[in-house]
């Protein structure tokens, strides 16, 4: 084989590795995806329709948010589905504690949440005590509130004067709660001065 022979063939090598080289980085390039790079501080964000905890049988969803691409969310493990940076996802679950997770290869988010059983109807009121003092619980979707006092319109053991009688002075106690006073409690004096005592002996006796 002549020299130039030799180098044609070595050209034609090199050239058809080149040509190889190409399509294996054009077929990377084009057809091989890519991860994408997650933006700096991108999250999942959970919004439940619910504040507290949910009524038993009671209709539900939670509104989801993404910065940080794709995601599956999930109901105590069992997957609900998947979505794509936002979505509105129904919720169905029985009493007691339960996990709604939304998570990809970069991010989670999960909220814990109790599903309870009514305890009242709706605006029924009960009684109730706190300090020894009677007050009234509501009922505000299912459950009953906090035990609400009645205003105070005095000073727990405020003493005020009053009149007993017709000639004669007291006093009257708020009692310890501070919502009403006493009965008045004659303290032993007279009213000297006043005109249907000054006609009445029995005030002088």
């Amino acid at each position: 084989m002549s020299r130039k022979s030799s180098n044609n063939a070595n050209l034609s090598v090199l050239l058809s590795l080149a040509v190889i080289a190409a399509a294996v980085g054009a077929t990377y390039f084009f057809l091989i995806p890519k991860e994408q790079p997650v933006q700096y501080g991108a999250k999942l964000e959970i919004y439940p329709s619910f504040s507290g905890a949910l009524l038993e049988g009671k209709a539900a969803s939670a509104k989801f948010f993404s910065s940080c691409g794709d995601f599956s969310v999930y109901l105590d493990r069992q997957h609900l589905g998947d979505y794509e940076q936002r979505a509105e996802v129904p919720i169905s679950a029985g009493i007691g504690s339960h996990t709604l997770e939304a998570k990809n290869s970069e991010c989670v988010e999960k909220i814990v949440f109790e599903v309870k059983k009514a305890e009242c109807s709706e605006r029924e009121a009960r009684g109730c005590s706190s300090g020894g003092c009677p007050g009234k619980q509501e009922c505000v979707g299912g459950f009953f509130g906090n035990c609400q006092m009645p205003k105070k319109v005095c000073v727990p053991g405020q003493k005020v004067g009053c009149s007993s009688s017709a000639c004669s002075f007291g006093y009257k106690t708020c009692n310890r709660c501070g919502t009403e006073y006493g009965p008045c409690t004659p303290d032993g004096s007279v009213n000297a001065t006043s005109a249907s005592c000054s006609s009445n002996a029995s005030c002088y006796k």
